[in-house]
Parts: structure tokens; C-alpha cells; sequence
């Protein structure tokens, strides 16, 4: 279900963004909200690759998802990604998992949140010079 509401965000995000007219995003997102009412198992990776072909037949989309592991972990799968997407004309890169601890009353807790974020968005802007038509999306 967390899939789903992530799902709706990227939607959101991509619909934003396109130029192809309220009637087709509108009917986009319907689409897209029966698809999620007849899979209650969704798929972020497959589900991204899928909405972003209604909105952009051309763009390329990768999506990562920070595991248990946590950002460090991720890197690699991130550099993986953009080297994937990086001969597009337009790609976007989904990063995902990124969870804000439930209890953020302590200052040490924020300070670590936001040190991944920091780290994240350090190592994305190296690759964001390189390739200026990859837009990352943090939902």
C-alpha cells in the first residue's frame, strides 16, 4: 500500500510536468487509479516505467529504492541507474525509501536525517553536471 501512495506522488509529479493536456493526464490518472484498485501489489519500478511512457514516449525512467542498508548502500545502485538513463534525451531518476525516523524530537535524529540527505544530494549533483537532462524526483 505504501507502493501505491508513492505511486500517486510520482503520478502527480510527472502530470505536473508534461505537456500533453489536462484531458490526457486526466485520463492518465484514471488509468492509473484502476490499475491500482484491481493490483493491490504494486510495483514502484514497474509501475514508474509504465506512467512515465503516458506521459513521454522517449524519456527513460530508473527508480532506486534506499533499503535497510541505508543511503551509503545506495550509491552504487544510484550511479548504476544514471549510467543506464544517461544517453536519453529525457530520463528522470526516482529515489525512493528515504524514510524520516517516526520520533524526531531529538536534535541528533534530525542532524542524521538530514547528514543522508545532505550525502545524497552531494552525490547526485556530481552526476546532475554531467548529465543536465536527468531530473531526479525524491518521493
Amino acid at each position: 500500500m505504501a507502493d501505491a501512495k508513492k505511486i500517486r506522488l510520482l503520478n502527480a509529479i510527472l502530470s505536473n510536468g508534461s505537456s500533453i493536456g489536462f484531458d490526457l493526464c486526466a485520463e492518465a490518472t484514471y488509468g492509473i487509479e484502476r490499475a491500482l484498485a484491481d493490483n493491490p501489489e504494486v510495483n514502484l519500478n514497474v509501475f514508474a516505467k509504465n506512467i512515465i511512457k503516458l506521459y513521454d514516449n522517449k524519456a527513460e525512467i530508473e527508480v532506486v529504492e534506499i533499503g535497510e542498508g541505508g543511503v551509503l548502500f545506495a550509491l552504487p545502485q544510484i550511479s548504476i541507474a544514471v549510467r543506464r538513463i544517461s544517453g536519453a534525451d529525457k530520463a528522470f531518476l526516482v529515489i525512493s525509501g528515504l524514510k524520516v525516523p517516526p520520533n524526531m524530537r531529538s536534535k541528533k535524529k534530525w542532524n542524521a536525517h538530514f547528514s543522508d540527505v545532505d550525502t545524497l544530494e552531494g552525490f547526485i549533483m556530481r552526476y546532475q553536471s554531467a548529465f543536465p537532462n536527468i531530473e531526479v524526483i525524491f518521493i
